[in-house]
């Protein structure tokens, strides 16, 4: 908790400042954050006032990773944008409108983010974040308890999702299994850090799914930003980009599908384990 604390403060300096750099580290560190402060309900007092703590933190947490998450993913499509258009050659004074409309909005974006902080109040939020990691060290049975029940339950919930994947092409179900998937890495990543769990191999697993679920909802991102521009005199070279981009999804989705099998296995054996 306290080396994620401190690379959340020091990424979220240079995020302040509009630093790419600093957002995606600043919001990674917020993840992680997310997935380790449940675990220390587990020897925090208990009580109506360390219950009302714990459930500012979160919310707290929260709000400035979301406002994070959308500032990051305005950067992830432009990205996005520039490489497609060499990839497919895409005329550049439509492409230079989209980025226009995107630039704009990581400007607006960016100010919720400060708007987030302020909020919060950036120093108290931060030194209660730290308080969090001082104190007694927990009893280590109910440590591990909490953490293996948190992993069983992050891996069901992957499991479940891929179930429910089907083999039709689902924007949505797609999300909501790189949101499990994510989950359950992040859980995993704790459990090692803390007890030096033998969990390297399964960890590998998920970044790479992670990975390949993230790339195509990176896509289908920047795709509904080309069906939501609103240029009139471009609609014939913005449906030409749509179409580009929905034939990369569906191959995508055909690679996913191909591993379906393994990644459900892995789940299973975790959340029985």
């Amino acid at each position: 908790m306290a080396e994620q604390v401190q690379r959340f403060a020091h990424a979220l300096g240079r995020a302040r400042r509009g630093d790419a750099g600093g957002v995606h580290q600043a919001r990674v560190a917020s993840r992680r954050i997310r997935e380790i402060l449940p675990l220390v309900e587990t020897w925090e007092l208990a009580g109506e006032e360390a219950s009302h703590r714990h459930r500012r933190r979160l919310k707290d947490v929260r709000r400035v990773a979301s406002a994070l998450g959308a500032v990051r993913e305005l950067d992830v499509t432009m990205g996005l944008l520039s490489a497609a258009s060499i990839r497919h050659a895409w005329q550049p004074a439509v492409v230079a409108e989209v980025r226009q409309s995107l630039e704009a909005d990581r400007t607006s974006r960016l100010n919720d983010l400060l708007d987030a902080l302020h909020m919060v109040g950036s120093r108290t939020f931060l030194r209660d974040l730290r308080r969090a990691t001082a104190g007694k060290p927990p009893e280590s049975g109910a440590l591990q308890q909490a953490m293996t029940l948190r992993r069983q339950s992050r891996a069901s919930l992957l499991a479940s999702t891929l179930q429910a994947l089907g083999t039709l092409y689902v924007p949505d179900r797609l999300h909501a299994v790189r949101l499990a998937a994510k989950k359950l890495r992040y859980s995993l990543e704790t459990q090692r850090a803390v007890r030096r769990a033998a969990v390297a191999r399964d960890i590998r697993m998920l970044t790479a799914m992670q990975e390949q679920l993230g790339e195509l909802h990176d896509l289908q991102v920047l795709q509904d930003r080309l069906r939501a521009n609103p240029g009139q005199a471009h609609r014939a070279e913005l449906r030409r980009m749509n179409a580009d981009i929905e034939r990369e999804c569906r191959a995508m989705h055909a690679r996913i599908l191909a591993k379906l099998d393994t990644w459900l296995k892995m789940a299973d054996r975790i959340a029985e384990g």
